[in-house]
């Protein structure tokens, strides 16, 4: 998945169509589906943490932490809350969790929705003149991210960094080069 704005992901997720899987790609999952769910692991809270403060290690930089939307505004508290509290406290970079949220729910395209991402807000003061690091949760076509990632750049981010908790790879898909940037 080519990207305009960099971003490193922490795990490489294979989704359950593909039948059969490793063990270490079903615990791959596992983790991934979890994380949605809003559970996520202490180790995994760090290591989020600590690729933040690597991307963010000057602080005069102005930086922001802010989170792509889930396809409802539920599941994004839901899935988010926990990391947000986590690097709320653990990091001295501000947190936005409720910065960027959806106007209305909608079905998101992985289900055959149509995504529309025009139905989002922002609070714009939180990220204007900022460099953001911008959270997902799994990038698979990257729509989500880049049209995130534009938005915040036209209301005067002044850049975006991603951190994703995961990266779809398709077993039956070329990989191109610069394709998987996981974080080792």
């Amino acid at each position: 998945m080519e990207s305009k704005y960099p971003y490193k992901a922490l795990y490489k997720y294979i989704p359950s169509r593909y039948g059969d899987l490793e063990p270490w790609q079903q615990k791959n999952q596992r983790t991934v589906l979890d994380f949605k769910e809003g559970k996520v692991r202490e180790i995994d809270l760090k290591r989020i943490a600590t690729k933040i403060r690597k991307l963010a290690w000057r602080p005069d930089d102005n930086w922001v932490i802010g989170f792509v939307p889930a396809h409802t505004n539920e599941d994004t508290v839901k899935r988010f809350s926990l990391l947000a509290g986590y690097l709320k406290d653990n990091l001295s970079i501000p947190v936005c969790l409720d910065s960027i949220h959806n106007y209305e729910d909608y079905d998101p395209v992985h289900t055959k929705g149509e995504n529309t991402f025009k139905l989002h807000s922002f609070i714009r003061s939180h990220f204007e003149g900022k460099n953001v690091i911008l959270i997902d949760d799994i990038i698979t076509s990257g729509k989500s991210f880049r049209t995130i990632g534009d938005k915040l750049m036209y209301i005067g981010a002044l850049s975006i960094h991603g951190v994703i908790f995961a990266m779809t790879i398709h077993p039956d898909k070329p990989v191109k080069e610069g394709y998987n940037r996981t974080l080792k």
